[in-house]
């Protein structure tokens, strides 16, 4: 997938969900990742309510855990402290 229309369907649909190849971008970082590990996903709650994000999740990763923000922060390490 040509890079300019993964980000311009970013715009409207998140793109941990966008596919690649016929996967969902977030697999493909599981996948290279290849970890055996306690996973925790952080996603905006207007994005679960919208789109199911956790559904999706918990196939990939059955116990992972998923925490809900009500808001957006200033960037992946605002996020996560």
């Amino acid at each position: 997938m040509e890079l300019k229309k993964i980000f311009d369907a970013g715009d409207i649909f998140p793109k941990p969900l966008l596919e690649v190849d016929n996967k969902p971008m977030m697999q493909w970082v599981l996948e290279s990742l290849n970890l055996k590990a306690n996973y925790i996903f952080i996603i905006q709650k207007e994005h679960q309510k919208k789109y199911n994000i956790q559904s999706v999740l918990k196939i990939l990763q059955a116990n992972c855990k998923i925490i809900e923000l009500d808001q957006i922060t200033e960037g992946a390490a605002c996020t996560t402290l």
